[in-house]
């Protein structure tokens, strides 16, 4: 099982796994959906996400974090987006 080998490898709480994987189908595919639909091209597959967003990034794993992370900003109000990494 997926949520199990995560929730071992990386330490992770499975009702957090759960939490977020409730956030990227619900917040990141609803209302966020128009707007990560229309940033990439070919545009985006939903179904992958996170890991087919980060890969629309370039850099190391670091920098496509923190890209990621800055794509997302408006998401959390924006506070990410004014504040340097």
């Amino acid at each position: 099982m997926r949520v199990q080998r995560l929730s071992e490898e990386l330490g992770i709480d499975r009702r957090t796994l759960a939490r977020w994987r409730k956030w990227w189908l619900e917040t990141f595919a609803g209302p966020f959906r128009p707007t990560a639909m229309a940033a990439f091209m070919p545009p985006l597959d939903l179904t992958g996400v996170p890991a087919a967003l980060l890969d629309r990034f370039a850099g190391d794993l670091a920098e496509k974090l923190i890209c990621l992370l800055r794509f997302l900003g408006p998401l959390t109000g924006g506070a990410a987006t004014r504040r340097a990494f």
